[in-house]
């Protein structure tokens, strides 16, 4: 079966990463290459869930941020307030 060839850019770090682990495995490029796309068409989509991890996004939401360094120093200052009942049984109830 003839190919199709494709030419894409790769930061030369994560090549030179990737080209190592794939030598150890016996595996050559054009065959990781085709076994990520089977896991596209089989997943219909990418073979993971792309998301970022809760440190990343809080660090890169800025207001959240403001809101936890406020909540932090409320609360180191004695200011604080009970959640309502009905969020104390919620959480409760996910136990």
């Amino acid at each position: 079966m003839a190919g199709k060839i494709i030419t894409t850019r790769v930061d030369p770090e994560v090549l030179g990463d990737a080209e190592e682990i794939l030598t150890t495995l016996g595996i050559s490029r054009s065959v990781a290459i085709n076994m990520f796309y089977r896991m596209v068409i089989f997943k219909k989509g990418l073979p993971w869930d792309p998301k970022l991890d809760e440190t990343e996004y809080i660090q890169m939401n800025e207001n959240l941020v403001e809101q936890i360094e406020k909540g932090l120093k409320d609360f180191e200052e004695g200011k604080f307030f009970p959640a309502p009942s009905s969020m104390t049984d919620e959480i409760n109830s996910l136990s």
